[in-house]
């Protein structure tokens, strides 16, 4: 009689639950209803790329000297969490070789009134598009290449798996967020998808702090102490980059063979606890073969610290 009665309820607490789940789940970052097409907003004061559905982004740009030679472009994406300023030390580094740097910060990042918050995954890459739209227009003759930090690299991955025909000369993957090859991913997705559909404003503070030489001092600073600087990520947030990183590794494995993708460095360092290993080489396994012959793979050694970098130099 128990058991019968027990299995009636079933039926019942699993439409709750749906309801329950249904009325929780993710909130992403939409774009607005509006289309046209993006450009560059510049005063002395700040500038912003406008985009195809009228979000602002703050932007930032290092020139070089009227005297240097302008030999090409660099736009810059920085990783999950960080901002536009994580090129501020290599900007005008490359501006003095006549490299043209400009980076932004990504939706949900940096200066964006809805700082922490997981945009709709393709608005990230539309929003690197029309940054390529608008570079394109201001230096036609320039070679353009993309650079991307862990999160940074995804967005680049995720353009390059739907778009491999981008009109960019070459990209820069800087430990590229991926998750190819990791044993129980989808295991671990499940839990994050449970707690993100559950408790999705649930937030857990990201420690800032680095152990004294592992970071370059400013970059560390910025990091620690920045407004601009995510220090709390909430659980839908979390689990929307998961995915948007998982399908950077299962769409460039999805490419046909003979997909031509453009000159690629992919950078890897051995102290690197966030991107495995085994997700880097599943990632290189996985590149069209049409492309091989144009990607090159570092996997940098231990970096020495700073001061110890600044005596060899």
């Amino acid at each position: 009689m128990e058991s019968h009665s027990l299995n009636a309820l079933l039926p019942l607490v699993s439409v709750t639950l749906c309801i329950l789940l249904s009325g929780c789940g993710p909130h992403y970052l939409a774009a607005n209803d509006i289309h046209q097409a993006p450009y560059l907003e510049e005063s002395s004061t700040s500038s912003h790329l406008v985009t195809r559905d009228a979000t602002s982004l703050a932007w930032e740009s290092w020139q070089p000297a009227q005297a240097t030679p302008q030999r090409a472009m660099l736009l810059g994406l920085h990783s999950y969490g960080d901002f536009r300023r994580a090129y501020a030390d290599l900007g005008p580094w490359l501006a003095g070789q006549g490299i043209v740097t400009y980076a932004y910060d990504q939706r949900g990042f940096g200066e964006s009134c809805q700082q922490g918050r997981w945009p709709e995954s393709p608005l990230l890459v539309e929003d690197l598009m029309d940054a390529i739209t608008v570079l394109r227009q201001r230096h036609p003759n320039l070679p353009l290449i993309v650079a991307g930090e862990s999160m940074g690299g995804s967005v680049i991955l995720n353009a390059l798996a739907h778009h491999p025909a981008l009109s960019i000369d070459g990209s820069l993957l800087a430990a590229p967020g991926v998750r190819g090859g990791i044993r129980w991913r989808y295991l671990y997705n499940a839990g994050l998808w449970t707690a993100a559909h559950l408790i999705p404003a649930a937030s857990v503070e990201v420690p800032r702090r680095y152990p004294e030489g592992e970071l370059q001092p400013v970059a560390a600073r910025r990091l620690a102490e920045d407004s601009r600087v995510v220090h709390s990520v909430r659980l839908d947030a979390y689990y929307g980059l998961i995915r948007f990183t998982d399908h950077a590794s299962d769409d460039i494995a999805a490419l046909s063979a003979d997909t031509r993708l453009p000159p690629t460095l992919l950078l890897h360092g051995d102290r690197d606890d966030t991107v495995p290993r085994v997700a880097i080489e599943r990632l290189v396994n996985d590149w069209p073969s049409a492309s091989r012959d144009t990607l090159e793979i570092h996997y940098l050694p231990e970096a020495p610290p700073p001061a110890a970098a600044m005596a060899r130099q």
